[in-house]
């Protein structure tokens, strides 16, 4: 969803980069130097969300 919604505004590239900053940042606890523009950008759909859902986590692995 972070991705969906900043493409657009971001570009593909790094739309995808800031979508896995967030991811990181919650669920690894990372903070990058940008992490508040970052955060920023979260759509409020998912806003609260305090943890990555484990079937979002598995798509991720199956890519990589």
């Amino acid at each position: 969803m972070y991705y969906n919604h900043n493409v657009v505004k971001l570009g593909e590239k790094t739309a995808m980069v800031y979508a896995n900053k967030y991811v990181n940042y919650l669920q690894l606890g990372s903070r990058y130097p940008d992490q508040e523009e970052v955060n920023k950008l979260c759509p409020d759909t998912i806003r609260e969300v305090k943890s990555v859902p484990d079937f979002f986590i598995s798509i991720i692995k199956d890519i990589n």
